[in-house]
């Protein structure tokens, strides 16, 4: 494993992190509005 595997290893896991904490903030906000209406 070189450096630059590393790095792009953990720069996806943050991409993946990113990804799903925007899916849980949609998934919230949907189901505000679903309550909502």
């Amino acid at each position: 494993m070189g450096v630059v595997n590393l790095g792009e290893v953990v720069r996806g896991s943050a991409t993946r992190a990113k990804k799903r904490k925007g899916d849980v903030i949609n998934w919230i906000g949907d189901g505000i509005m679903s309550n909502a209406n």
